[in-house]
């Protein structure tokens, strides 16, 4: 009995099967869908102690080298889902990137204030060096200096309120047992 109620508790928690698939888009398209574009150092992913599935918000916190659209911080945070899967960045800190971005969120991403946001699908990756994307993407021009969007700030879960469920169903479900076998093991009473 314990195992059932223990195998129903993994349910309450469980995210939805996500995997991500990107349209194919010329640099020139990503360029135009894009509020900024520019090209950074990845220092680091930033994501929150709570994680309810892969599409749960991630910073990833850039060094700004060169702004080829918009305008941006010499340290700007950028946020994405957390995991590929769910077509959030994948990047890796220490690496070069092309960020291809937007100032509004997208669904349910949360906005920060100064915040930026990226996803696989939008053309942002790790390159070798701005070389590589120069030609394509024009003069570049330095970024503004400061730091901008860069805390994760507090966590707005999709579904907090499932956690406190589950906590509450266990406790139902294990005051349930406890009764039913009392009740067994005193028997019939003759």
């Amino acid at each position: 009995m314990v195992v059932v109620m223990t195998a129903g508790l993994g349910f309450w928690n469980v995210a939805p099967a996500v995997a991500c698939s990107c349209l194919s888009m010329d640099r020139n398209t990503m360029v135009q869908r894009s509020d900024v574009v520019f090209t950074a150092l990845v220092i680091e992913k930033r994501v929150s102690r709570q994680t309810f599935s892969s599409a749960d918000p991630a910073v990833w916190v850039l060094e700004v080298d060169a702004v080829y659209k918009g305008s941006v911080a010499a340290r700007q945070g950028v946020v994405s889902e957390r995991n590929g899967a769910s077509c959030g960045l994948e990047l890796t800190p220490g690496s070069k990137a092309v960020v291809f971005a937007f100032r509004e969120p997208r669904s349910s991403m949360p906005n920060w204030g100064g915040t930026l946001f990226s996803g696989l699908c939008d053309g942002s990756k790790s390159i070798v060096s701005a070389a590589e994307i120069t030609a394509e993407l024009g003069q570049a021009r330095p970024p503004e200096p400061g730091v901008s969007g860069v805390d994760i700030g507090p966590f707005r879960g999709r579904r907090p309120w499932m956690s406190v469920a589950a906590g509450m169903a266990a406790v139902v479900v294990v005051a349930a047992g406890a009764r039913a076998l009392r009740r067994r093991s005193s028997g019939p009473v003759s």
